[in-house]
């Protein structure tokens, strides 16, 4: 449930990148990977505009978008081969620092957080640090769901939930208005520790 919660979401910012003379449709940039979906692939007018995004650092296969004037623009799906298994950010940073190091090699069409969970595996009777990493990124992809779910934004605008919320505060304003100031009242509670057996 803490991942749904809006108010942990993190927030990143970025530019929509594509090019019509070249027939790039537009795109996000997010991490060294490529995101994007049919809405935002027909939204030439957005190419070089700024938007937020919001992820899930658990699963980074999905990303909400935002414009500046905060106008949802949609979910956009990663492309290419991180979308087959599910990853953490940290984890897409410690393979990227890996390719970096060329201390692991991807091929244009191999999953990399498999490759990943490969290489910890083959270090992992050599350090015990490299058996944690192992067993955490294991657990990480296991405790995921199968089908990616995109975080939530800064405002839910689901009518359902709103109204009895505004139903609620309307009660309660009234029940304050009709009621006058609220006094404290004075409990029975015994001074000193109580221990119940």
């Amino acid at each position: 449930m803490r991942r749904h919660l809006c108010l942990l979401q993190h927030q990143h910012e970025g530019h929509v990148r594509g090019s019509i003379a070249r027939g790039v449709r537009p795109y996000i940039q997010f991490f060294r990977a490529s995101y994007t979906s049919h809405s935002l692939a027909s939204r030439a007018d957005l190419i070089g505009q700024p938007v937020k995004i919001y992820f899930d650092v658990e699963d980074v296969r999905l990303l909400r978008v935002f414009d500046v004037g905060g106008r949802e623009l949609g979910v956009v799906e990663v492309q290419g081969a991180w979308r087959h298994t599910a990853h953490t950010l940290r984890m897409r940073r410690e393979i990227l620092a890996l390719v970096r190091d060329r201390k692991l090699l991807l091929v244009r069409y191999d999953d990399p957080v498999q490759c990943y969970l490969e290489y910890l595996r083959k270090h992992a009777g050599k350090r015990r640090r490299s058996a944690s990493k192992a067993e955490t990124a294991r657990r990480a992809v296991q405790d995921a769901s199968p089908a990616p779910q995109a975080p939530p934004g800064p405002v839910q605008s689901d009518d359902k939930t709103r109204a009895p919320l505004e139903a609620a505060s309307g009660n309660a304003e009234d029940a304050t208005a009709s009621s006058g100031p609220v006094k404290g009242r004075s409990l029975s509670i015994g001074t000193g520790q109580v221990f119940s057996r």
